[in-house]
């Protein structure tokens, strides 16, 4: 049985320049894109990743607009890749914690914190 967890990657650079929502409503969203593998390859079959969670979380600590998911994408065989875009308020700016989860197809999970600065 696959007991092993998907790998994260921190891909984050400096924060991304928001862009206006959709509906031009004054809200901004924060395009977030990363990458993540099945784990352990070379040695023992694993589930492909199918879920990525994504919350943030301001420079105190505090929660920024809840938590998202995405359905990560294959890019060739490997990595696949995450996108979403995250929802604010008002015009992001600051340094920011992403707090993202990945879930394989049978349930495992890794977490990671990524820095986010800007």
């Amino acid at each position: 049985m696959d007991g092993t967890p998907p790998v994260i990657f921190n891909t984050f650079g400096s924060l991304p320049h928001p862009v206006t929502h959709e509906t031009g409503s004054n809200t901004w969203n924060l395009h977030l894109a990363g990458a993540v593998l099945p784990a352990d390859l070379q040695n023992t079959p694993t589930s492909l990743p199918e879920r990525v969670f994504v919350s943030l979380t301001d420079q105190d600590g505090l929660p920024i607009s809840g938590q998202f998911s995405t359905v990560p994408t294959p890019s060739g065989s490997f990595p696949y890749i995450w996108e979403l875009d995250y929802p604010f308020d008002v015009r992001p700016n600051g340094v920011f914690t992403a707090h993202v989860t990945a879930v394989d197809g049978v349930g495992n999970a890794a977490s990671a914190d990524l820095p986010i600065s800007g």
